[in-house]
């Protein structure tokens, strides 16, 4: 958890996009809080039985507070998110950092999570990015391996944030098969029957912590062994935050707003694809005959895994803000794609017998700045 104590700074500054960016800062400020994220890693992606696809990592994470000198630039770079492999291994997501012009302390670095890999033994998932010159710095979560007898992709990890270290990836462990993307408190979970399809993980808390209960409900299953699991709701459609005395007034970054919406139910034989509600996880789809289209993730949540045995597109979920991307397996000839991660999350991985399969691109990464 974050270390600090309650600020009675009033004003807050945030960044999403990558890029390169200057803050001057204002007379009368000594004192910042300051936080960065690194971007996720992008997926495998194969168009052959003979090798797998793992997923992309999530980025770190690193929160600080530092003394700044009146006048002084502070440079905040924002790292892109890695590009999903076409049947080639992911990149690497780029590294996040905050750094002083006058004031002497060590810039604060969030390096992105690795790109996932395709191997005949099993792709490998990404690893997590590391963290330096934090007050606390926490590691992104592995991406999910690929490690079934033939087409299978691993979901994409979640970055590491203010609760601790990001989580797994799913991982697809059995024929024609793609693994869930991971929630900010959640791995993903793993496919290890064939030809079914995982729902993304939810955002999770399940015990009160810093007030709250309960967390998003995970994503719907399908498969033939289980048939159709909807999402669990959890509480639909509302929003708290997490140690309210850390911050004044309403002015509070992103990631400290917890959602605790419903997973979207699983689908079989549908174009229709269901996605989750800020912090419930995307369902999970199968599809013989239509485009599998797995369900994204809502805020913090991972998106759901999309498996066709028939002739059409496999489309993991994408991940929500912060979360990981649902892998994507198919048998078909076309197009098939791992689903993109939210900022700081991994790529799920894709993989095919015939057609085209891209890799998830990873999400890019993020800062926030207190004053």
């Amino acid at each position: 958890m974050s270390i600090f104590a309650s600020s009675s700074k009033t004003r807050l500054l945030e960044w999403f996009a990558p890029g390169t960016y200057t803050w001057v800062v204002p007379a009368g400020v000594n004192e910042i809080v300051v936080a960065v994220m690194g971007a996720g890693g992008g997926a495998g992606g194969s168009n052959t039985s003979a090798t797998r696809s793992g997923g992309g990592g999530g980025g770190a994470y690193a929160e600080a507070r530092r003394s700044v000198v009146p006048g002084e630039t502070i440079t905040i770079v924002i790292g892109a998110g890695g590009g999903g492999g076409t049947n080639a291994g992911g990149s690497s997501g780029g590294t996040s950092s905050i750094t002083p012009s006058v004031s002497t302390w060590t810039a604060i670095s969030s390096l992105g999570g690795g790109g996932g890999t395709i191997n005949a033994g099993g792709g490998v998932g990404g690893a997590g990015g590391t963290a330096s010159g934090g007050d606390s710095n926490y590691t992104g979560g592995v991406g999910g391996a690929g490690s079934g007898a033939t087409q299978a992709g691993g979901g994409g990890a979640s970055p590491a944030n203010p609760y601790g270290n990001g989580k797994a990836g799913g991982a697809a462990a059995n024929t024609n098969i793609g693994g869930a993307g991971a929630s900010m408190m959640v791995a993903g979970l793993s496919s290890t029957a064939n030809s079914e399809a995982i729902g993304g993980s939810g955002f999770g808390f399940t015990g009160a912590t810093n007030g709250v209960s309960a967390g998003g409900g995970g994503g719907g299953t399908r498969s033939a062994a289980s048939g159709l699991t909807a999402g669990t709701a959890i509480e639909d459609g509302a929003f708290t935050y997490a140690n309210p005395n850390k911050f004044s007034g309403d002015e509070r970054p992103r990631i400290y707003w917890v959602p605790l919406g419903a997973g979207g139910a699983g689908v079989t034989g549908a174009v229709t694809k269901n996605d989750g509600e800020p912090g419930g996880g995307g369902g999970g789809n199968s599809s013989t005959a239509n485009t599998a289209n797995g369900g994204d993730g809502g805020f913090g949540a991972g998106g759901g895994g999309g498996t066709s045995t028939g002739v059409n597109d496999a489309i993991g979920g994408k991940g929500g803000m912060f979360g990981g991307g649902g892998g994507a397996s198919c048998t078909s000839i076309g197009n098939h794609t791992g689903g993109r991660g939210g900022n700081g999350g991994g790529g799920g991985g894709a993989n095919d017998n015939a057609g085209t399969a891209i890799g998830g691109a990873g999400g890019p990464g993020y800062a926030w700045l207190e004053f």
